[in-house]
């Protein structure tokens, strides 16, 4: 793909995103997402069968880049399975990703049948596992990097979730963010401690 290519499909994703701080993704459009982008229908549906279909790969995109961005200068935690850290770390990520795209979520929260959630939450799901899987041995540990990736991120999901909604209730938003910290913390230290306990044989 050349750099125009790149270009423009950055757009699109940027666009995306920008038209779900307003409105919910069942009122957003091709041609929507197109004048936003600056770029014409050919080129939306030269890489995308619809907007569905540019609603997960900008997920994907988006959450990707940015990971990789905070990861790069902490490959050491892929090297060491048992990390409370990386596990912190992995779960954080999740965590923050949600709250800064707040207005996002809570339009994707209200459109009407949900699909557009789910699409992305499939997606930051995946890229989840991707992380977790560094953590997870299956021959060590006994447990499927999917099932623990799915358990985490969706408690992680709920607790962000908890956080949106309270924080329109007029809540302390650095107390609640605070409280989400606790959370990843909770969920890191016993996760390790699950995982160490399964690697020296304790049932």
């Amino acid at each position: 793909m050349n750099k125009r290519s790149d270009n423009a499909l950055r757009a699109i994703y940027d666009a995306i995103f920008t038209l779900l701080e307003t409105q919910t993704f069942d009122k957003i459009t091709v041609r929507g997402i197109c004048k936003a982008a600056s770029v014409n229908k050919m080129t939306f549906y030269k890489y995308h069968t619809d907007k569905y279909d540019a609603l997960a790969k900008a997920a994907h995109e988006k959450c990707t880049v940015e990971f990789i961005k905070l990861v790069g200068s902490k490959e050491e935690f892929f090297k060491r399975p048992d990390s409370s850290e990386a596990c912190y770390f992995a779960a954080k990520y999740i965590n923050d990703w949600v709250i800064q795209n707040g207005k996002v979520f809570h339009n994707l929260f209200s459109t009407p049948g949900g699909m557009a959630y789910d699409i992305v939450c499939t997606t930051l799901a995946n890229d989840y596992y991707d992380f977790i899987k560094e953590v997870i041995k299956p021959e060590i540990h006994n447990v499927t990097p999917e099932y623990v990736a799915n358990f985490y991120f969706y408690g992680i999901l709920s607790c962000t979730e908890y956080y949106l909604r309270k924080l329109k209730t007029g809540r302390n938003k650095e107390e609640l963010k605070q409280e989400n910290d606790n959370a990843c913390r909770f969920f890191a230290k016993n996760l390790v401690y699950a995982l160490s306990t399964q690697k020296n044989g304790d049932k």
